[in-house]
């Protein structure tokens, strides 16, 4: 069968207009703006690179000559051991005669703007200053000179106490030192680094370009208020370009020294790198302007056709979603397409409706007709001995107890049969108890107490029928009534729950307690309690009720203290909420 595209559907629609109008721009746009941007950043970073490494080897080839001085010197310089003479006279003629000729040097090798000796004997710094600088000495690199040559863990490394010149910051500037030992005299250069000349004028840079060192962790040595201003980053690999700052909007290009602890980089705002390229700028605004115009037209298209009837479908599936099933959603005109998925929609939460509706009934029907079959099952042990005493009774002519018994009887299964209620009175399932044991005590006469302890408030909250009444039956049935008096105890109490009011039942009894193997059975599971002959097989009904009627809200436990304990905690009930659910209760009247 041939079918046609819809013009108002979405599979015309959106293609159509993405295609015609975004696609074009965003093509010509990403191939020419990246490509071109990427030609001039690879351009200008090469070029920068190689300046920069070029600078940077000449500032090494310098160190490397004043390092080389420095080993000829101390190898070829008598007076260097006198320095170490304990004779101040030797030390003080020794010191003139060094004093000239660094001097001398210092004329040659400009690039070092101070030559130190320093005698550990004497603890003096001999300084000779470039000629012309006007620098005198500053006490400060002395007493940091002092206390780096104290140090015993100092390494040697070809004579020098460091590999490579390395870097002190004094006061506020940052000077590069190389020593070198010599016995018991220490001989070295320092620079100031603000004294290495950056101007670099021949740098593919703009106007707000600048070039700086840093230390070997990335720590600008100048410009560093610009920097931290700007978000610049200097501690990564000087490898290759790359881009930093705030928008990354700032390209670093360096190379590290080869001889010292510090690298030299250039920072260049990428807005003046590109500043070059008017064609590709111009270019760029006239496809913004484009997108500008034609952009807002698309997103009010988009908006109406499909943003709105889907913000409405979505609102009302919230709404479904927190519980109002009977929402739905109005048919919607703007595409063939929406119309279709809300009535479809609707149709689905209809059959939706329908289906809740037959679960929920039939799970209604099964959990009632699961709570009378365990709530309708009688102990016949009970009412045969209790048939017995009646013929007992009756041989002995004691019709006033027959009477009295049977009485108590008939209102005992009364209640068995009032069973088919899920909820009675608590007073109601206490009199139970009480009628029940009073029955039980004509068969074992003053061997049966029992003890209670109910406040008042409670006794018209509303619990299952024959939930306590089943364990104190099951307490007299295994318990050795004749052998010793049995005293049953209930206390009923308001038990502390963060998520509301609950009825707190404990029953136990003084005798010897459950066995281990009944103990593990009854604490394991609702279906292990059952087990074993159908022993125990009233607990499990109660077990089961309870979960049928309050879920995971319910809780019961077992335990010896040192006799049977059984401590139930249920949502209290009351006669209100359960006519508000219509919930079947006995009458208590």
């Amino acid at each position: 069968m041939r079918t046609s595209v819809r013009m108002n559907s979405l599979r015309f629609r959106i293609p159509f207009v993405t295609y015609a109008l975004v696609i074009p721009l965003l093509l010509l746009l990403i191939v020419s703006v990246n490509y071109a941007v990427n030609v001039v950043h690879n351009q200008v970073a090469s070029s920068n690179k190689k300046t920069i490494s070029l600078y940077m080897s000449q500032i090494d080839n310098a160190m490397d000559e004043v390092d080389t001085f420095l080993l000829n010197f101390v190898g070829s310089e008598s007076d260097l051991i006198l320095l170490d003479s304990d004779v101040e006279q030797l030390y003080q003629g020794s010191k003139i005669r060094l004093v000239n000729r660094l001097t001398t040097a210092m004329s040659i090798y400009d690039f070092v703007d101070a030559i130190f000796i320093y005698t550990s004997r004497w603890d003096d710094i001999l300084h000779v200053f470039k000629p012309g600088s006007g620098l005198v000495t500053n006490p400060d690199i002395g007493s940091r000179l002092k206390r780096i040559l104290r140090d015993d863990r100092l390494s040697n490394v070809h004579g020098f106490i460091t590999e490579k010149w390395f870097l002190e910051r004094i006061g506020p500037s940052n000077y590069l030192f190389h020593i070198l030992k010599y016995g018991n005299v220490y001989m070295g250069v320092w620079v100031n680094v603000s004294n290495i000349d950056l101007s670099l004028d021949y740098l593919e840079k703009g106007q707000s370009a600048f070039s700086l060192f840093v230390d070997s962790e990335g720590n600008p040595l100048s410009y560093t208020g610009y920097i931290e201003e700007q978000q610049i980053d200097l501690g990564r690999p000087l490898t290759d370009y790359y881009f930093t700052g705030k928008d990354g909007k700032f390209l670093v290009v360096g190379e590290e020294s080869g001889k010292a602890e510090l690298a030299l980089v250039t920072v260049l705002p990428n807005g003046e790198i590109l500043q070059h390229l008017p064609l590709l700028r111009n270019l760029v605004y006239i496809l913004t302007a484009l997108s500008v115009l034609f952009v807002p037209l698309y997103f009010i298209f988009i908006r109406k056709t499909l943003l709105i009837p889907l913000n409405g479908l979505l609102a009302i599936m919230k709404r479904i979603r927190d519980g109002n099933m009977h929402f739905r959603v109005q048919r919607m005109q703007s595409t063939g397409e929406l119309a279709d998925v809300a009535d479809t929609f609707n149709d689905m939460m209809d059959q939706i409706q329908r289906l809740q509706r037959e679960v929920y009934e039939e799970q209604v029907r099964k959990q009632k007709a699961e709570l009378q079959h365990l709530q309708l099952q009688l102990n016949p042990h009970f009412f045969m001995n209790t048939l017995n005493i009646i013929h007992s009774l009756a041989e002995m002519k004691k019709y006033g107890v027959i009477q009295d018994l049977v009485l108590r009887l008939v209102q005992y299964f009364r209640y068995i049969l009032k069973s088919s209620w899920t909820f009675v009175a608590l007073r109601d399932e206490l009199n139970h108890v009480e009628n029940y044991l009073h029955i039980q005590e004509l068969r074992y006469p003053n061997n049966i107490r029992l003890e209670m302890d109910v406040p008042d408030i409670l006794l018209h909250a509303q619990v299952p029928p024959l939930v306590i009444q089943t364990f104190v039956e099951n307490t007299v049935k295994h318990t050795n009534v004749s052998a010793f008096p049995l005293v049953i105890r209930i206390t009923i109490s308001l038990a502390d729950a963060a998520e509301g009011a609950k009825l707190r039942i404990r029953i136990e009894d003084n005798g010897k307690g459950f066995d281990a193997a009944v103990l593990e059975r009854l604490s394991a599971s609702a279906e292990s309690a059952g087990q074993e002959d159908g022993r125990h097989i009233g607990i499990r009904n109660v077990q089961r009720r309870l979960e049928l009627l309050y879920g995971s809200d319910a809780r019961i436990a077992f335990c010896n203290s040192p006799g049977a304990t059984v401590d139930m905690t249920i949502p209290i009930t009351t006669e209100r909420a359960l006519e508000d659910h219509h919930v079947y209760r006995a009458d208590t009247r």
